[in-house]
């Protein structure tokens, strides 16, 4: 009975131990969270820069609201490797599809530092990469 167990133990023990990289899916909702972050914080600014009754007017918010609208349409991991530090996550190329106010998606490469946190993944130190440079196609 415990030869069996062991063999159980083991693999249960690999599977919570090891920090895996982040997959696909666990990389789009940390560059969604981060983008919804940022709407966020822009909206805050945009409050306070802006008078109240301007806020109220019809279709005075239509191009500011357009330009926060972005959607993730797919993302792509090109490739993550562990820091140095196992708290400071995986430094990871992804390539990520996106479309802002209605327009085709777009292709953009990114790095980013990714940090598993208590609620899934986080994006830190995102850089967009030119695709004309070198190292960034």
């Amino acid at each position: 009975m415990l030869r069996r167990l062991v063999p159980v133990l083991a693999l249960l023990l690999a599977a919570c131990s090891g920090d895996g990289e982040p997959d696909e899916p666990a990389l789009r909702e940390a560059i969604e969270r981060i983008h919804n972050e940022w709407v966020a914080e822009r909206r805050k600014d945009q409050k306070t820069q802006v008078p109240d009754l301007y806020r109220r007017l019809p279709n005075v918010n239509l191009a500011f609201e357009a330009n926060l609208a972005l959607r993730v349409t797919s993302v792509r991991k090109v490739s993550c490797k562990r820091t140095g530090d196992e708290r400071l996550g995986h430094n990871c190329r992804v390539v990520v599809g996106a479309s802002l106010a209605g327009r085709p998606p777009v292709l953009q490469n990114l790095d980013g530092r990714f940090v598993r946190g208590v609620n899934g993944w986080h994006v830190r130190d995102l850089t967009v990469l030119d695709v004309s440079s070198p190292g960034g196609g």
